[in-house]
Formats: C-alpha cells, sequence, structure tokens
C-alpha cells in the first residue's frame, strides 16, 4: 500500500511539472512544431484564397525579393546539383534542366529560419522536389530543425507523383517512396501531391489529326476516373497527415468531368485536413469564368498558387470549333467582363447566410 501511495504521488508530480511546462508555452507565445497555413497567419480568417505566393524563389536574388515583399508562401523547386565553387552534389534550389544555383537549400531553409525567428517575417515555404534523390536529405534537413524547435511555420512537401492528363508521358516521382519518406522524417508538414501533365504548351507535339485535341492543345477529358482511383489508392494507409492536392487550373475547366472527378477525389480521401492548390504555367489556356465556379463549389477548401491574377485573366486562347461542345461556345468570351474575387467571396457569403 506504501509503494502505491508512493507512485500515485510521483505520478501526480510529473503531471504537475507537464502542465506547469504547457503553462509557460502558452504564457510565452511560443509556437513548438511546423504550423498550417491558417494557425500560422490568422488574419485570413479561414480564406485559404487570400494566401500570397511567389514562385520559382531558385536564387539568392529571387530568395531576397521574396523575404522582402508581401508573399507569404516561398515556392521553390528542388533537385540534386551544384553551387560555384563546388563539385559534391547537393540538394540545391533549380528547375531542369538546370542542375546548377547560387542557391543551396541548406542556404535557403536557414535564410527562412532568420526571417521567422529573428525578423519577425513571416514566410512559409513550398519545396517543389524533381528528383527522388533530393528528398532525404532535405527531409533529415528539416527533421533536425524541427527538433530544435526552428521549424514554427508551414512547411509543404510537393511532388508529381503519377502520370496524368492529357496522357502525360512525363515520369513522376515514385509516389510511395515520396510519401513514405515524408511519413519517416516530417510526418506533421503538409504533403502536397500532383501528376505529372502536358497541357498547353506543353503539348505542342501532338498529333494535329487527333480529333480529340483542340487548338489550345488539350484533350477534352482533363482529369479521369483513372487519375482519381490512382491517387486514393496511393495514399489509402500511407499518410494520416496534413494533404493538398495540386491540380492544373486549365485541366480543370477544360471538361464537366474533370471537374467531377476532382471534386470526387477530394470526397473519398480518408484524411481529415486535405485540400486543392490550384496551379497554372504562365501560358496555359484557362476558362477563368468556369474556374471560379468550380471554386465556388469547393466550399473553400482550396488554395490559389497561380502565376497571374484570377481577375484579370489569362482567358481562352481563340481556337477553331472542332465538335458540337466547342459550336457551343460562346464566341465572345474574350470581350464578357471577368468576375472579380471579390465578387466571387460575396456570392459564397450570400449563399452560407442563406
Amino acid at each position: 500500500m506504501g509503494r502505491l501511495c508512493g507512485g500515485t504521488k510521483s505520478t501526480t508530480s510529473v503531471y504537475q511539472i507537464f502542465s506547469s511546462l504547457l503553462l509557460v508555452i502558452v504564457l510565452s507565445g511560443q509556437s513548438w512544431g511546423i504550423l498550417n497555413v491558417e494557425e500560422f497567419f490568422p488574419d485570413l480568417g479561414g480564406d485559404l484564397t487570400r494566401v500570397q505566393w511567389a514562385h520559382a524563389v531558385n536564387s539568392q536574388e529571387e530568395l531576397l525579393r521574396a523575404v522582402e515583399g508581401t508573399a507569404m508562401m516561398l515556392e521553390a523547386d528542388i533537385l540534386m546539383g551544384l553551387t560555384p565553387g563546388s563539385t559534391v552534389p547537393e540538394p540545391i534550389m533549380a528547375h531542369p534542366p538546370n542542375v546548377t544555383s547560387n542557391l543551396s537549400f541548406k542556404g535557403f531553409l536557414a535564410t527562412l529560419i532568420r526571417e521567422n525567428k529573428e525578423m519577425g517575417r513571416k514566410k512559409g515555404m513550398k519545396l517543389d522536389f524533381k528528383d527522388l534523390g533530393s528528398v532525404e536529405p532535405v527531409l533529415s534537413m528539416l527533421e533536425h530543425e524541427l527538433e530544435n524547435n526552428d521549424l514554427n511555420f508551414p512547411v509543404w512537401l510537393n511532388a508529381d507523383v503519377l502520370k496524368g492528363p492529357i496522357n502525360s508521358t512525363k515520369e513522376p516521382i515514385n509516389g510511395t517512396a515520396f510519401i513514405r519518406l515524408a511519413k519517416r522524417y516530417l510526418p506533421t508538414a503538409t504533403l502536397s501531391l500532383g501528376w505529372t501533365t502536358r497541357f498547353g504548351s506543353d503539348d505542342i507535339n501532338t498529333d494535329p489529326s487527333n480529333p480529340n485535341l483542340s487548338r489550345i492543345n488539350g484533350r477534352r477529358s482533363g482529369y479521369t476516373d483513372q487519375n482519381v482511383k490512382d491517387m486514393v489508392d496511393l495514399i489509402s494507409h500511407n499518410w494520416d497527415g496534413p494533404l493538398t492536392f495540386a491540380v492544373r487550373a486549365g485541366l480543370i475547366t477544360i471538361s464537366k468531368e474533370s471537374g467531377t472527378q476532382l471534386t470526387r477525389l477530394l470526397a473519398e480521401t480518408l484524411v481529415m485536413d486535405v485540400t486543392f492548390t490550384i496551379w497554372s504555367a504562365p501560358d496555359d489556356p484557362v476558362d477563368t469564368k468556369k474556374l471560379k465556379n468550380w471554386i465556388l463549389m469547393q466550399q473553400g477548401n482550396l488554395y490559389i498558387d497561380l502565376p497571374f491574377d484570377i481577375d484579370e485573366g489569362p482567358l481562352i486562347l481563340p481556337e477553331r470549333p472542332l465538335g458540337r461542345i466547342d459550336q457551343l461556345q460562346s464566341s465572345s468570351s474574350r470581350s464578357k467582363p471577368i468576375l472579380t474575387l471579390l465578387s466571387v467571396v460575396t456570392a459564397v457569403a450570400v449563399s452560407v447566410q442563406n
């Protein structure tokens, strides 16, 4: 009985110490561990479409511009390569076919930690992996900083892990290996998964005699049922942390089925914190009116990571109708006024109130 009572007192003391430590952390306002975007940027009010992005932060010059600007999330590409004067490959910030850069990942990471911790500039990172070889060394460095409590800002790990529309021939990163490494080293990071795609200027070498192609170089299928099935199968039982699906804007609206299949993807993913991230190449043909309508249907579960203002374009590029679907399209699409993003947000607010 005496030993039992002594054990109870010891346990009580442990709980008291633990509770005191938690109280100190709360009162000091310190953040421990990776934060998601909503936690890190409370001024967003939960509206993820308001996140501002910096793209292709792959050099020291671009990094300086991004940290001094208004961007909240810094997107950068990563692969194994060389920095000036070095002969030993390491993770660098570069986009293929480039294999050299004046910015290593080590330097990129150190800058973001300093800006957040010492300069008071709130910046998160989205790391777009271009090869599997860079994944583990990068995650190992991130894990080390997390253990030092220096990684208390949003961290996204992005990769194209499956072949996607339109019959993309580009090889994806091994999805199973990518997810396994992310779960091992950084399970609280946001995993951003997408498909390799062939669309717009990526699709210039396709057969022009194929009746399934339009003059905007896009097949009418977009994202398919098989694309969704492949992604659900890949994620199932492999990842239960924060998740976002990277989807190409022009392929969302190229057909009604494409948008419908993506909406189904969100419903079938057995993850609590799941969103879309809409991206685009600068010269992609995008039907912004249809895109905004699709955005409304997602009820706020998405980020808009576009290299152009969704309120200003780009519009659909002119094309010659090839079938009944094309003939039904309005020939005056360029002259129609584009709804402002404010009107989209207002429409959502009205629908919620009603």
